[in-house]
């Protein structure tokens, strides 16, 4: 599920559910992750989140971009 800004029309939210499966002993499990952006801001004509939060049971992450470079070559060699 995707939660949008009504006058931006940006994404804020994103809900998912997560399945586990443990193959070993058969376990699985679900878990709804929920991911929130933020902090927008306008990158080589893009406005893109400056900020993700994923929030999980297991704990919080949060992921913080100071730089944002568009259409950067990259070697093919990174890729083997």
């Amino acid at each position: 599920m995707r939660f949008y800004d009504c006058e931006t029309f940006l994404l804020v939210r994103m809900d998912w559910v997560e399945r586990i499966r443990r193959f070993k002993d058969g376990l699985e499990m679900e878990q709804v992750v929920r991911s929130y952006f933020n902090g927008y801001r306008e990158s080589d004509g893009l406005r893109l989140p400056r900020v993700i939060r994923i929030s999980r049971p297991q704990g919080d992450s949060e992921l913080k971009l100071t730089s944002i470079e568009a259409n950067v070559k990259i070697d093919g060699s990174v890729f083997q």
